[in-house]
């Protein structure tokens, strides 16, 4: 199973960067192959990511989504309640 998980940033050390690595390592330890779809990463080193114009959409089979963009309707946000 792949699996994206994404947010505009992945920044170590913040709160939804550290939200993003432990989904990733979680669903590395269940056997899914997570990608970290970002524009822009402070982190890289044991994560497999993508630009959001080069993610082949078609071949996840889940989206996980930190915030609501009008311009990728067909994502279901995640809502944490760790940054407020």
């Amino acid at each position: 199973m792949k699996v994206a998980i994404c947010h505009q940033t992945f920044a170590g050390g913040d709160a939804i960067g550290n939200d993003m690595a432990g989904m990733y390592r979680l669903l590395e330890q269940l056997g899914v192959q997570p990608t970290i779809v970002c524009e822009w990463s402070s982190q890289a080193d044991g994560f497999c990511l993508s630009q959001p114009s080069q993610a082949e959409w078609d071949s996840f089979e889940l989206i996980i989504y930190h915030h609501r963009d009008l311009s990728m309707t067909q994502i279901a946000p995640l809502y944490s309640n760790i940054t407020t």
